[in-house]
């Protein structure tokens, strides 16, 4: 890429954007916490997941206007193709019945890369690309069909799962899908009937709707409220700047190793109150960009799906362990460099620099 920018335009000509100005200064906010860490090389590790996730932004966004949305949002797609098979043959090998999949489900959802609540953080994440990804496909083709047997197939195995913080986000986010895509009243009214009937006639759906009402399935809220006051006092009693970046395993206070499950109370603790403003900026200024991607009628579904992924990402990051993992970090920002990449601007752009003529 900087040899692209430097062949084209001259490192002088290169400009941030207020993106870039607000995720320097979120990243500065997190170096102040190194020179109060115990271990380096574990602030250097976090550190890492916050450069290389941005720098997947980067990649994705000028891939995305190379190549177009369509085939960038493919990636994220197979990926939730191949987890949901990955699940299902899980299934099947096991042989665990339906009822029993909540006691089981850590178990029955274990994959390499993650199991139970993280697979369906992650299925969520990607459900405004998946649906966006329907959106720019033509409507009779073969790859519209794939692509919501792919939401389908995501609904789906989400019920394995059985993590109530992914179903209540997907669920209204298939209901605001649905009022939104009125033209689409035929295909939105499939995708959300067949989540319906999966939850309603299925032993994995009906096991989920326990995980609402059975009390020992209850004990983990109390559980969540616990390590959210634990890590309010680690980082009230570390004040200005936290116990330093990376550091909070290192830690003999009440929450211990525990992840915080919050990571609005994770950059508090570990950096300070400077740094949770500076993450809230860079959300802000992803918030107003998808704004202005609005403003071009061939960006306007990329406008809904960025804003809705930001929105998904930031409260499922209140109350499960999100953005503290490498995978989903890159992953959010991989999309959100699909999306937020304006052709729209990339063609004025290039007609203002065309040469003038007589």
């Amino acid at each position: 890429m900087i040899l692209k920018a430097r062949s084209t335009t001259g490192l002088r000509a290169m400009e941030w954007s207020t993106i870039e100005w607000a995720y320097a200064a979120f990243l500065a906010t997190t170096l102040l916490g190194v020179l109060f860490g115990l271990n380096v090389w574990r602030a250097m590790a976090t550190l890492k997941v916050y450069v290389i996730g941005f720098v997947g932004f980067e990649v994705a966004r000028r891939a995305a206007r190379d190549l177009g949305r369509k085939a960038l949002l493919w990636g994220p797609v197979l990926f939730m193709i191949i987890t949901a098979a990955m699940l299902g043959v899980r299934v099947l090998q096991l042989g665990v019945p339906g009822f029993k999949s909540v006691l089981l489900r850590t178990y029955v959802t274990h994959l390499p890369w993650g199991t139970s609540n993280f697979v369906a953080a992650v299925q969520v994440l990607c459900m405004p690309a998946l649906a966006l990804l329907i959106r720019l496909t033509s409507a009779r083709s073969a790859g519209r069909w794939f692509a919501v047997l792919a939401m389908v197939g995501t609904l789906g195995s989400m019920l394995i799962t059985s993590s109530r913080g992914g179903f209540v986000l997907s669920t209204i986010y298939l209901a605001t899908l649905s009022y939104r895509l009125r033209r689409s009243l035929p295909l939105a009214l499939l995708v959300g009937g067949a989540f319906v009937v999966g939850v309603v006639a299925t032993p994995f759906g009906q096991a989920m709707l326990t995980r609402f009402t059975n009390n020992q399935n209850l004990d983990s809220i109390v559980f969540r409220a616990r390590i959210w006051q634990a890590a309010w006092e680690r980082g009230a009693t570390h004040l200005p700047f936290g116990v330093g970046i990376g550091q909070g395993v290192l830690q003999a206070d009440r929450l211990q190793i525990m992840d915080p499950h919050d990571f609005l109370l994770t950059l508090f603790s570990e950096n300070g109150p400077l740094t949770v403003v500076a993450w809230l900026v860079v959300l802000i200024t992803l918030w107003r960009r998808a704004g202005r991607l609005g403003d071009s009628p061939d960006d306007s579904a990329a406008s809904r799906a960025l804003r809705a992924t930001l929105m998904l990402s930031f409260f499922n990051c209140l109350f499960e362990p999100t953005f503290s993992s490498n995978l989903y970090f890159l992953l959010f920002w991989w999309i959100l460099g699909i999306i937020e990449a304006m052709k729209g601007a990339v063609r004025r752009a290039a007609k203002t620099a065309q040469p003038a003529t007589t």
